[in-house]
């Protein structure tokens, strides 16, 4: 069987035990909660489509949100956006020297402030 798109975690055998929840939300996106020593982290994974970008945004909100309020929150993954070299970027971005901006979502995304639940 060929596997084409989905996303997950590898986690080695000896943090099994800090586990404290996976959720496959759909083959772009899940997430993973990790007791921490002194805070739990929320992990989202994420794969960003070409298209229909609006649609996963929402989705990637509404997962974000579901992770604890408390948490360490870190969105990582292939979000297929150039972000180039524009000092607006930096504090989203980093600063980096890659092309031109093509897709605007993934850095607006993270610019808004975050929910409150």
């Amino acid at each position: 069987m060929r596997h084409v798109f989905g996303v997950g975690f590898y986690v080695n055998s000896r943090f099994l035990s800090n586990i404290l929840r996976f959720e496959p939300v759909n083959n772009r996106l899940c997430w993973i909660r990790v007791c921490g020593k002194y805070r739990n982290y929320s992990i989202i994974n994420a794969h960003a489509p070409t298209e229909e970008k609006d649609k996963f945004y929402l989705e990637l909100e509404s997962v974000y949100s579901q992770c604890p309020r408390h948490d360490i929150k870190m969105v990582l993954g292939d979000f297929n956006a150039k972000v180039g070299k524009e000092e607006s970027n930096d504090p989203y971005a980093g600063r980096m020297d890659c092309m031109r901006n093509v897709n605007e979502t993934a850095i607006n995304w993270c610019s808004l402030p975050p929910q409150q639940t």
